[in-house]
Parts: structure tokens; C-alpha cells; sequence
């Protein structure tokens, strides 16, 4: 009898550790919000955009390999896939970290513009999606991948740009719209010029987001003001490394931003910039 007890009592113990282990895993994996983090991959671009229920988008990788490093630190170790890598444009400083996202990771599907660019790491880029079978989405204004409870809205290119070549690649720049129910959450811009944004502010009666993603670096060639107050942006962040060749983010920009009472983001001084949904819309980490 004592045998018997014991022995169910072992079995109840277990079973109620199990109980516990599974609620606290269900407890960890489960959300209630979207994390959207623009990384700092030094002067180039990459944002992470993870869905409630673990969809994993990746735009556009950074100028070298220390996308590799980033990224785990908003993913787990063991994960090695993602659902979407979005290329803005083929320029090296959005690419580079791309390529080698290709190589280490499995890759569901790729969207970008189509358009034809002559370099050796979009050849590069194009030769590994080719071998690893992975579809190829072009991005055409009006279209959205949705995901749970959210969705990204292709505000740009408006044309089709498949085969087609341009002296400027800015002019097929892929820009999207992220919304989460009926919350304009961020304008992601990539290398968006001010000839597009008047294309978009000519097409589009409503551009307010909480995040506006400064286009270019902050470059003097990007983010009109007409542009900027538009979107009406609680967060203006910038995605550049400190003391670049460039110049950017161009001061007369800076103060522009900072003259519209934006709150001013540069992953060159605060790191990765990490943003989630909550209750008053979007809250920042």
C-alpha cells in the first residue's frame, strides 16, 4: 500500500510539473503586440518586424555581416527562419547583410522591386535566391502582406519595374506602410527621395503614422517638410552610423525635425530603436 501511494505520488508530482512547465512556455511564447526594431547595423538599414503571433520580417540587412550579430538579440538562438525579407533597393548598405541572412537562414519568400542594377552582390543576391528556390514577390503599390492582426501596405514603387533599369535606383524604392488594426503605425521608407514623396503626397489622402522612418539617412535629399508633416510622426528615426563619409543625418534636416517637436531617434546614439503595440497605440522600449 505504501508502494502504491509513493508511486502515485511520484506520478501526481510529474504531472503537475508538466502542468507548470507547459503553462510557463504557452505564457513566454504567447503576445499580445508587434515588435518593430530598426537595428543598428552602423550606416546602412535593417528592421525586424515580429507579428503576435511570431511572423518574422526582415527589410532590407545593412552594409556587412553584422546584421548576424543583431539579429538573435530579437529572435531566439535555435530560430534560424524567417518568413519575409523585404529589399527596399539593391544598394549595398541595404543588401550586403541580406546576402548573408540568405546563406545562414531559411527564407520562405522575398519581395523587392525587380529592378535591374549592375552590381556583384545583387548578382550574388539573385544567384542564391535562384538556388535556394525561394520565391520572388514583386512589389507594386497597393499591395499588402498581412499577417496576424496587422499588415504591410506597398505604398511605392508605383510603377512595374521588373527588368526595367533607372539612372536613379531611389525611383524603384520599396515603401510600406505597417498597420496594426486601425493604427497606422510606421511609414518605412528606405532610401525614399523627395520626388517619391511628392508622388505619394499628390496619391494619398492620409499618411499619419505613429513612426516615420527618416528616409536616406537623413539625408538633405529626403524628408521635405511637407513630407514629415503629412505623416504628423510622434518618432522620427534615423538609421545611420556616428561620424560616416556622408554627412548624415544632414543638420539642416535635424533641425527641421527637431522644429516640428518630433521626438529625434539615431540608432548612431541610442542603439537598436525598439518599438511595440500597446494599449495607447505604440509604446517605446
Amino acid at each position: 500500500m505504501t508502494r502504491t501511494r509513493i508511486k502515485w505520488g511520484i506520478i501526481l508530482i510529474l504531472f503537475l510539473a508538466n502542468i507548470f512547465v507547459w503553462f510557463n512556455f504557452s505564457s513566454f511564447n504567447s503576445r499580445d503586440y508587434l515588435t518593430l526594431a530598426v537595428l543598428d547595423i552602423g550606416q546602412g538599414d535593417a528592421i525586424f518586424i515580429e507579428d503576435k503571433a511570431g511572423h518574422q520580417i526582415l527589410i532590407d540587412g545593412g552594409p556587412d555581416q553584422k546584421i548576424l550579430a543583431e539579429l538573435p538579440k530579437f529572435m531566439s538562438v535555435s530560430d534560424r527562419s524567417l518568413d519575409l525579407l523585404i529589399l527596399s533597393h539593391p544598394h549595398a548598405d541595404h543588401l550586403v547583410g541580406l546576402v548573408e541572412i540568405l546563406k545562414r537562414y531559411q527564407v520562405a519568400g522575398v519581395l523587392e522591386a525587380g529592378a535591374v542594377y549592375d552590381s556583384a552582390i545583387y548578382r550574388e543576391w539573385h544567384r542564391l535566391l535562384a538556388e535556394k528556390k525561394i520565391p520572388i514577390i514583386l512589389a507594386r503599390r497597393g499591395e499588402r502582406i498581412r499577417l496576424a492582426d496587422a499588415e504591410l501596405e506597398i505604398l511605392a514603387p508605383f510603377e512595374n519595374w521588373r527588368g526595367r533599369s533607372s539612372k536613379e535606383v531611389h525611383d524603384s524604392m520599396v515603401v510600406a506602410r505597417l498597420l496594426v488594426a486601425s493604427t497606422s503605425v510606421a511609414i518605412l521608407t528606405g532610401d525614399m527621395e523627395q520626388d517619391l514623396e511628392q508622388r505619394l503626397l499628390a496619391s494619398e489622402g492620409n499618411l499619419q503614422a505613429k513612426i516615420l522612418k527618416i528616409g536616406h539617412h537623413g539625408s538633405k535629399t529626403s524628408s521635405s517638410e511637407n513630407f514629415v508633416k503629412k505623416v504628423a510622426p510622434e518618432y522620427a528615426v534615423i538609421s545611420v552610423a556616428k561620424k560616416n563619409r556622408y554627412g548624415h543625418p544632414y543638420p539642416a534636416t535635424l533641425k527641421m525635425l527637431e522644429n516640428l517637436n518630433l521626438e529625434v531617434l539615431q540608432t548612431s546614439e541610442e542603439g537598436a530603436i525598439v518599438f511595440r503595440t500597446c494599449s495607447s497605440g505604440v509604446c517605446r522600449l
